[in-house]
């Protein structure tokens, strides 16, 4: 408990509600043992089988874990490009992976814990044509960066690159490029923020 308290203090609020969850799980295997040694022991009571301790950091886990349950914020600067106009669904699709943590997104990064800044824009590569068929192909780089508002530490920042094609224009390309290079842009962004 003294390390959940440690870790909330200093802004690990992801960090935070792993341990509890975890703390949580074993209570559970706690009271399941108790159960099973009432029944199996005449003499254990709820006295010697701290009945009362493991319910009273049972309720303690759980008061923080509810309130550590949309305490985390996240504030996101997606600018994504689709030939030079705007393509908002690299941020919506970026929010909906993050949501899953449980976590409230703000306008401001001073207002946030992390603060996650996202470039990216579509290319053209090449078209190959096959006969009467063509297929286009598009790269999609984006710039990655996530920070610690609390200390102002850069903790991450790298660009990746995602090709994508389609039989139909450079445009439906990129945007096949889009949905391969999300998912991973996502996941980079949950992985630094829950280290």
């Amino acid at each position: 408990m003294p390390q959940i308290n440690v870790l909330i203090k200093k802004g690990e609020k992801v960090q935070a509600s792993i341990m509890i969850e975890d703390a949580l799980k074993q209570i559970s295997k706690i009271e399941a043992n108790q159960e099973l040694l009432m029944q199996i022991d005449d003499t254990a009571d709820d006295e010697s089988l701290m009945v009362e301790q493991v319910l009273e950091i049972k309720h303690y886990l759980a008061n923080k874990a509810n309130s550590l349950r949309y305490a985390n914020t996240i504030y996101i600067d997606c600018n994504a490009e689709l030939f030079n106009t705007n393509y908002p669904t690299l941020k919506a699709e970026i929010q909906g992976e993050l949501s899953k943590l449980g976590c409230t997104f703000v306008n401001n990064a001073a207002q946030s814990d992390w603060a996650v800044y996202v470039t990216a824009q579509a290319r053209e590569h090449n078209k190959a044509d096959f006969g009467s068929m063509s297929t286009y192909f598009v790269y999609v780089d984006a710039n990655i960066a996530v920070e610690k508002t609390a200390t102002g530490q850069r903790i991450y920042e790298n660009e990746i690159s995602e090709k994508g094609g389609h039989t139909q224009s450079f445009e439906k390309a990129a945007r096949d490029a889009y949905k391969v290079i999300s998912p991973k842009i996502s996941q980079i962004i949950k992985q630094q923020i829950q280290h």
